[in-house]
């Protein structure tokens, strides 16, 4: 069963990177506005890759050559697509199809005035990538391999890695609180809760506020560990408990919990926590 799902993660790969004719035609079969199609389309082989596309995504990345065969909105070239980082709505897509090479004249970028103004350390980001003034070949790479092709054995050993193991878990999934608790602090940790932000990113237009303060963007983060309203439950819970919460991310939030108290003691401090959410 591993050989077959790194021939199908391999040859997602090559449909991505190769210039081969089958590859292009399963792009352009297959693909619109750079994101696979959703509706069933009979092909035994695409329906074996599809499953791929999003793994080859994420660990994958261009890198530039010229910039006529990538795009500059929705293809990977950065850390992240701009579509992620601006978090542009997928409806506007099809709206956003020129290539990078559209946005530089000699090998000096040209970007739109407000990208600097509201985003300055992603257009930081955009101007320290060189451009080739020579036409040259954009390359897809696999990243974290020397060569960044996806091989085989490589495929081989990405399914191999062990399973990372989550240390929180057995934290969040407690007998002393109820699942629903468990449940919605879990959505939180990996940020999929329905807030606002979330619902941008999904294509749905919303004013963003919190619903506490009225004074910041709703987020999962906000909501929970940053707003000043929030804010006076942990302070109260710190001054009953006599020690102090790191609230700078979720996961620090859920071990700020005092690991050589008595277990019953730490149970009760833990469970006080999850009731919040």
């Amino acid at each position: 069963m591993n050989s077959l799902l790194c021939e199908m993660l391999h040859l997602c790969w090559r449909m991505h990177s190769s210039d081969e004719q089958w590859a292009q035609l399963f792009r352009n079969r297959y693909f619109r506005d750079g994101a696979p199609i959703k509706h069933y389309m009979t092909s035994s082989i695409w329906q074996g890759i599809k499953p791929f596309v999003d793994t080859v995504q994420v660990h994958s990345r261009w890198i530039m050559g010229d910039g006529l065969s990538v795009k500059f909105w929705s293809d990977k070239w950065l850390s992240a697509s701009l579509v992620d980082l601006l978090q542009i709505p997928e409806n506007l897509l099809k709206h956003l199809s020129m290539p990078v090479s559209d946005f530089s004249v000699d090998g000096r970028w040209l970007l739109p005035s407000w990208m600097y103004q509201k985003f300055p350390d992603i257009s930081q980001q955009i101007i320290n990538t060189t451009l080739c003034l020579e036409p040259q070949k954009n390359s897809f790479i696999w990243m974290n391999t020397p060569d960044g092709v996806l091989s085989t054995k490589v495929a081989f050993s990405f399914f191999s890695e062990a399973v990372s193991y989550l240390p929180w878990c057995r934290l969040v999934w407690n007998i002393f609180v109820p699942p629903s608790r468990c449940f919605i602090f879990w959505r939180f940790a990996h940020n999929k809760l329905p807030t606002d932000d979330n619902l941008r990113k999904r294509g749905c237009v919303v004013v963003s506020v919190c619903c506490f303060c009225y004074k910041a963007l709703e987020t999962s983060a906000h909501i929970f560990l940053d707003c000043p309203e929030t804010a006076k439950l942990w302070q109260r819970l710190e001054a009953r408990s006599k020690h102090p919460i790191n609230r700078s991310t979720g996961i620090s939030f859920l071990f700020s919990t005092h690991l050589n108290w008595e277990g019953a003691v730490r149970e009760v401090i833990l469970s006080a926590k999850l009731h919040v959410f």
